[in-house]
C-alpha cells in the first residue's frame, strides 16, 4: 500500500494514524507500528528529498521512542526499522521493498 501513496498523503493522513498507534497499550500493536514504519521509510526513501524529510521528521523520532519501549519485541522491531530508516535518511542505502521483505524471511 505505501508505495502507491505520495508524500503529501503520507504526511497529512497515514503518518498521523500510525504515530497515534505507536502509543497503544498493546505491545503487538506497537511492534507492528515499528514494522510498518520500516516499510513506510523505504517507500518514502523512493520519493526523493521530500520523502527523506518525512523519514527524518516523522518516522525516525517515532522509532527512537519505540526503541526504549518496555516490551522486548517492540524494541527489537524498532531497532531493526531504525537502522533501515537511518540509512535511508542519510542516503547511505537505497533500500527497496524487496530488500526489506527478504530481510524478514
Amino acid at each position: 500500500m505505501a508505495p502507491a501513496l505520495d508524500v503529501e498523503v503520507v504526511r497529512s493522513s497515514v503518518l498521523e494514524v500510525i504515530l497515534a498507534l505507536a502509543g497503544d497499550k498493546i505491545p503487538n500493536i506497537r511492534f507492528n507500528v515499528a514494522k510498518g514504519l520500516e516499510v513506510l521509510a523505504v517507500a518514502m526513501g523512493q520519493q526523493g528529498e521530500q520523502g527523506k524529510q518525512v523519514v527524518v521528521e516523522g518516522i525516525l523520532p517515532a522509532l527512537e521512542k519505540l526503541r526504549s519501549d518496555s516490551d522486548a519485541d517492540v524494541r527489537f522491531f524498532a531497532e531493526k526499522a531504525s537502522v533501515v530508516a537511518q540509512q535511508i535518511a542519510s542516503g547511505e542505502a537505497q533500500a527497496t521493498i524487496t530488500e526489506v521483505e527478504m530481510a524478514e524471511a
